[in-house]
């Protein structure tokens, strides 16, 4: 498998460069050539026509120092010692999550009783949203991610931001609750309700998505649960389950990086000129055999196991550590409460999203 670039076009109807190859695509993620920002973004070649993920930003001088900062915050909030904290509260989530599922008919549907409020819940939990907002939040932001974009996603990115705009202005001050909202508006005032709608856009559709590929993964298996390993090796497990493609899915619903050329650049031999659109094939860069050896088996004692799930460098995914979290725990418990659980369908007959930017499952029908 050579490392390659060829040209494409976007759901959009746009141009763009496909970047496939390990060593290319974790090259990329860290050059300071590419980026989230274009020179003119209303002309720029489109990933999708999402009102909340993929759109390019403009350009500004102070891009580097305002995303340093912001991540600095971030790292704060998400560090090793806060995700300790926070484990016996996500645990107590997952228990509520898995006690419906218990009370659920059979066949019952994983996706909508657990891989999608459980995620939701632990984010608003960070957040500091009441619980009572929760539903509201989780519609807004399932519109918004659409991927053909239009007057209702827009709108409900806008009534999303504008939550956060309400819990934003009442947060802040020196003796408020140590939650992620309060810190953004300390650290960051003027863009603390947009990035709080970002963050939970991203920390609630992505990791639900990974709820749904890790089960399906697992349940796929001849072992299925009973094959986990003990509790001190589930993280070894989770960066398996987070390195490989969703079984069975195509290229509508692998991960795919945006990038614009800051400036022209070559790439695996071809030359890519300034404001081009560059997406990074991380499924394909997960598959590469030159650094997985048989890299489309699932290995949960893989190590080490540099994949790209997460990204890489600076502009890694933020939201990890929650992600790696809610993974551990959730397999942990039902490794123990659901040793039986299956798949009702045969993996062929699951609905993909193909209609949202963050993929996932429109249900996963389980029985035990």
């Amino acid at each position: 498998m050579a490392d390659a670039i060829q040209r494409v076009t976007t759901g959009t109807g746009d141009p763009a460069w496909l970047v496939t190859g390990y060593r290319t695509v974790r090259s990329l993620l860290t050059d300071d050539r590419l980026g989230r920002t274009h020179p003119r973004p209303e002309s720029a070649s489109r990933f999708s026509r999402s009102a909340a993920f993929d759109q390019p930003r403009a350009a500004s001088d102070t891009e580097r120092a305002d995303h340093r900062r912001l991540r600095r915050t971030f790292t704060r909030s998400l560090s090793a010692s806060r995700m300790r904290a926070l484990q016996p509260r996500v645990t107590q989530l997952v228990e509520d999550r898995l006690a419906a599922l218990e009370r659920a008919e059979r066949p019952a549907d994983f996706h909508g009783v657990v891989s999608q409020p459980l995620p939701a819940m632990v984010i608003c939990e960070l957040l500091g949203v009441p619980d009572r907002h929760r539903e509201q939040l989780v519609a807004w932001s399932g519109q918004a991610a659409s991927r053909d974009g239009g007057e209702r996603a827009r709108e409900a990115y806008v009534r999303l931001c504008r939550y956060m705009a309400v819990l934003a202005a009442r947060r802040g001050g020196p003796d408020d609750a140590a939650d992620l909202l309060s810190a953004l508006v300390r650290e960051h005032t003027e863009r603390a309700a947009g990035l709080a709608a970002e963050l939970f856009l991203a920390g609630h559709l992505t990791t639900s998505t990974a709820i749904d590929k890790a089960l399906v993964l697992l349940l796929s298996r001849p072992d299925r649960l009973a094959g986990l390993p003990p509790e001190e090796h589930l993280g070894t497990l989770v960066e398996e389950l987070m390195r490989l493609p969703f079984p069975g899915g195509g290229r509508d619903t692998a991960r795919l990086l945006p990038r614009y050329a800051n400036t022209g650049l070559t790439i695996a031999g071809q030359p890519v000129d300034g404001g081009e659109l560059v997406l990074l094939a991380v499924d394909e860069a997960n598959l590469d055999p030159r650094e997985f050896s048989c890299p489309a088996d699932l290995d949960p004692a893989r190590s080490p196991n540099p994949h790209l799930g997460f990204g890489h460098g600076p502009f890694s995914c933020v939201g990890a550590p929650l992600a790696r979290l809610e993974l551990r725990v959730l397999l942990g418990l039902l490794a123990t409460r659901f040793p039986g659980l299956a798949l009702a369908v045969p993996v062929g007959r699951l609905r993909p999203r193909t209609d949202l930017i963050s993929g996932g499952l429109w249900e996963l029908p389980v029985t035990w």
